[in-house]
């Protein structure tokens, strides 16, 4: 089981419902991880929702010196699937409040989440350490007609289609699970120069990846 996980002394954002919108879509490529005595591979899919009511105040890179005033970030990985068991299904059909079709089914376009609301829940768990990190526990429809307009900027990076061309305001900890993906060794055998990527603002307080991998 793959867990996303950086120590930090920014507090995890409190349990309960939020609104919020989604603002990245990553691709981090396939990762192998145990499941009892087998090896299981995943194309695995980080998602990332900013929360408006949740502020953090970040360094200002433009600005030497200042700070600006941002959302708190929630970000979950999936397995890159749209099995009926999958974490990623269920949490889209709450989303959408709809099942795919056969049509969907054959391929849906992840870049579509991009600059949607929804309703994000966040449950508290304890860590073997026993700090406390926060998990996105569902994401549903989020009923309003209050217009969303994302404050970061909107996030989307495919393996196949980008390359090493990894967008500079991806965080350095989702950069470093493209790095390790069999999809980033591929691209390296191939003399691929990898560019730079990764920003220390972000911060990644929502982690969580598949209960059950499929």
């Amino acid at each position: 089981m793959l867990t996303v996980s950086r120590q930090s002394n920014i507090p995890p954002v409190e349990a309960g419902p939020y609104e919020a919108v989604c603002y990245s879509v990553v691709d981090i490529g396939t990762h192998s991880s145990q499941w009892g005595k087998k090896t299981i591979r995943n194309r695995q899919v980080v998602l990332t929702w900013e929360i408006p009511s949740q502020r953090i105040d970040v360094e200002d890179k433009q600005n030497p010196g200042q700070t600006k005033n941002l959302p708190r970030a929630a970000s979950r990985s999936y397995t890159s699937s749209l099995d009926p068991k999958s974490n990623l299904r269920k949490h889209l059909v709450s989303w959408r409040t709809q099942d795919f079709t056969p049509e969907e089914e054959k391929g849906f376009d992840l870049r579509d989440l991009l600059g949607v609301p929804c309703l994000l829940n966040i449950i508290h768990k304890k860590k073997q350490d026993g700090t406390i990190k926060a998990v996105v526990d569902n994401v549903m429809h989020l009923r309003t007609k209050k217009k969303f307009t994302t404050e970061n900027p909107l996030v989307y990076y495919d393996i196949e289609e980008n390359g090493t061309e990894i967008p500079s305001n991806i965080p350095k900890w989702i950069v470093e699970q493209i790095m390790s993906s069999e999809e980033w060794v591929v691209l390296m055998d191939a003399g691929d120069a990898p560019q730079e990527g990764g920003d220390d603002n972000m911060e990644p307080q929502v982690l969580k990846d598949e209960d059950i991998p499929f």
